[in-house]
């Protein structure tokens, strides 16, 4: 056993990572789900009030 800890200890550990490049966002709106025996049904949403008119573009 300590030959196989030997060998993954020299081993370089490596882990796959995704970097977005996006603008900047603004949330206008939030949707609220609910689980029922058919699956996700929208319940209810929410919409900002004031919303710039580069978002309503």
């Amino acid at each position: 056993m300590e030959s196989l800890k030997a060998k993954i200890n020299k081993k370089e550990v490596v882990e796959a990572v995704t970097v977005l490049d996006t603008p900047p966002m603004v949330i206008i709106g939030v949707l609220g789900y609910i689980e029922t025996p058919q699956g996700l049904q929208a319940m209810t949403a929410i919409f900002s009030e004031h919303i710039s008119d580069e978002a309503r573009r």
